[in-house]
């Protein structure tokens, strides 16, 4: 989960501190982060029944 976060965070800092970067790059950064950690399982389970 620390290095998911810290890679888009580094991502997000970069693309607003670089204004050359267009938000068509941005989105394909940000698609390549999807496909990277696209088999991490979410995190807390199942909610429990009759909630």
């Amino acid at each position: 989960m620390s290095a998911r976060c810290g890679e888009l965070g580094g991502l997000l800092e970069r693309s607003g501190h670089d204004l050359a970067k267009t938000d068509q790059s941005v989105l394909t950064d940000l698609d390549q982060l999807k496909v990277k950690y696209a088999d991490t399982e979410a995190v807390g389970g199942q909610p429990p029944k009759g909630r």
